[in-house]
């Protein structure tokens, strides 16, 4: 487990309410965004789940024990969830099919930088979203949420090899596009 994640999971067994805040800003927008690959027309039900998710977190965080990181432990959580909802509900699952220059900062400050930056990560975010959902999905668990292609092809119920697939087409396609931007 990375020490930021320890860092954390022993923060909220101590009860620190800023480290669970922290986590709740840092990975609520994805795990709704998580759960509605599976419900793609559940807004709300999407939201719901994730709060209630993370509040059993609170609720029960000096009783429970990771087995991975923490980020994995979330997504499984709400993976589990969702499939929990969906069958209280019958609501129908989205079934997720098997096939399917850095620029770094300088010491050197300017505007005129940080506008470029500013650029080149909106035109990023903006080829992002144009990515099929499968592979947005798995290309955000691993690099927004650092889950491991492991991790991300264990809660997705698919294989190593499927997200390699998905990762090797989603950064040949950020590439090729990103390239066309210049």
């Amino acid at each position: 487990m990375p020490d930021k994640q320890h860092a954390y999971f022993y923060a909220l067994r101590n009860n620190d309410e800023n480290a669970f805040e922290t986590l709740f800003l840092r990975h609520y927008t994805s795990l709704v965004s998580f759960v509605k690959v599976f419900m793609p027309e559940a807004q709300e039900e999407a939201r719901d789940i994730v709060s209630d998710v993370f509040g059993h977190l609170w609720t029960n965080r000096k009783k429970i024990t990771l087995q991975g990181s923490l980020k994995a432990y979330l997504y499984a959580a709400v993976r589990n969830k969702t499939i929990d909802h969906a069958r209280r509900h019958k609501v129908e699952l989205v079934r997720l099919q098997d096939q399917f220059d850095d620029i770094t900062l300088t010491d050197h400050y300017t505007p005129e930088k940080e506008l470029l930056y500013k650029e080149v990560d909106f035109k990023i975010a903006r080829l992002i979203e144009l990515l099929p959902p499968q592979t947005k999905i798995i290309f955000r668990m691993n690099r927004d949420e650092g889950l491991t292609y492991e991790e991300v092809a264990d809660l997705l119920h698919i294989s190593v090899n499927t997200v390699k697939t998905h990762m090797y087409r989603a950064l040949k396609f950020l590439k090729e596009e990103f390239a066309a931007f210049h």
